[in-house]
């Protein structure tokens, strides 16, 4: 956490990282923009997968003159995470939006004739039309529920969500990354109800407090803090509500690209050229978590949760 020298976030951490695997030659003649995009492009083509892509969240878009140390210049392909800053993914490690394994092929690399671009196969989800102010980072309880409150849609208590549930419910477990239900187990717990009873009467109807808070209401007030700071509310044209970075705006897509496990936030280019987009960040959008936007909606009965099977979590679907 200490290098002077930038590219060293990739070298010094080679040894420990298997350098036979990753095949990395350190090259002090390249700079940093070099170095990133090499490492970026080893993780894709050696783990098979386009995780790294969390690394691109809350970064500002590219502007002012060419600097290949700065992520912020024209030079620095939007899909290439600034590697000096630590990776810090505030969205769940369960969500299966999208991530696959084994021998796919799902993204394809053009050179600096292209501008750098990455190629991969994706599904529309919808676009931006409304974001709220975004919360500011590093929020305290007070400007976090003020955040809240001024994202709630207007119809909030009222309206049923594309999903089939109420849209307070989505609203609800769209701010803890849906960490009001149990995932494993396959059992439904109370998180969701005492939730919505704290919101209601507490945060909404200004009901005092009286004693220690329950486990699930302190682990909502938790998960709310950690997921809501630095965040932006945002709703969709075709009705779905979600959380991503601050950087979003109406008129951004939403897709959900083989790969990767989280919906990701796009804007088309500024050359306006056809199917070219830039990397706004990734998004937790109610109601792509589980494989929906590949599979469909889950018929009625049906639900997913994690399994641990050789202590490894596995998504299960279970016909309950």
């Amino acid at each position: 956490s200490f290098c002077k020298d930038q590219r060293d976030r990739i070298y010094a951490l080679l040894a420990l990282a298997g350098n036979d695997y990753l095949n990395i030659i350190p090259d002090y003649t390249n700079d940093v923009y070099t170095t990133y995009y090499g490492f970026t492009y080893m993780w894709m083509h050696r783990c098979r997968s386009l995780s790294f892509l969390l690394g691109c969240r809350d970064r500002p878009l590219p502007n002012g003159p060419s600097d290949p140390s700065d992520p912020t210049s024209p030079t620095w392909a939007t899909w290439v995470p600034d590697w000096s800053k630590p990776l810090v993914t505030r969205t769940s490690v369960f969500m299966h939006a999208a991530r696959t394994d084994g021998p796919f092929k799902n993204f394809k690399w053009f050179g600096e004739d292209h501008h750098d671009c990455l190629e991969v196969k994706a599904r529309f989800c919808g676009v931006i039309v409304h974001c709220g102010k975004a919360a500011p980072p590093a929020s305290s309880k007070e400007q976090v529920l003020a955040s809240v409150r001024s994202w709630e849609p207007e119809d909030l208590l009222t309206a049923d969500y594309p999903t089939g549930c109420k849209l307070l419910d989505a609203f609800l477990s769209v701010l803890v990354d849906d960490r009001l239900r149990t995932r494993t187990g396959f059992r439904e717990d109370p998180y969701l109800i005492q939730a919505k009873e704290e919101y209601l009467q507490v945060i909404r109807g200004g009901m005092s407090t009286t004693g220690a808070a329950s486990l699930p209401v302190q682990n909502f007030y938790y998960h709310l803090n950690l997921f809501v700071s630095g965040r932006t509310f945002f709703t969709t044209d075709n009705g779905y509500i979600g959380l991503g970075t601050s950087h979003a705006r109406p008129g951004d897509y939403i897709v959900v690209i083989l790969g990767h496990y989280n919906p990701v936030v796009l804007r088309s280019t500024v050359w306006s050229v056809p199917d070219r987009y830039q990397v706004i960040g990734d998004c937790n959008l109610h109601g792509f978590r589980d494989l929906e936007a590949l599979l469909g909606p889950l018929p009625d009965g049906w639900h997913v949760g994690d399994e641990d099977i050789h202590n490894q979590l596995c998504m299960r679907f279970v016909n309950t």
